[in-house]
């Protein structure tokens, strides 16, 4: 007989629905980088993105759209609100 257990995500970590969240901003901050002229390289704002992004989500930020303005401010992008 198969028992439920109650799966708590330990600290630290990000479970299913946090990794969604964390990435649709990635994706989309990723995007908006490619639309935006800038003297970042490619492969310095994918990382500096992907860093800041997970940093946020394990502090506890949950929301895709401020993540993704928050790293895009990071790489000097200042008026995210402006791009679709």
């Amino acid at each position: 007989m198969a028992t439920e257990q109650n799966f708590q995500t330990p600290p630290n970590t990000l479970g299913p629905d946090d990794l969604r969240v964390a990435a649709s901003a990635f994706d989309a901050a990723l995007a908006r980088f490619q639309e935006a002229a800038t003297y970042i390289t490619p492969q310095s704002a994918r990382q500096a993105l992907a860093f800041f992004i997970i940093d946020e989500a394990l502090s506890g930020e949950r929301n895709a759209e401020r993540l993704r303005d928050q790293a895009l401010r990071l790489l000097g992008i200042a008026d995210p609100v402006a791009a679709p």
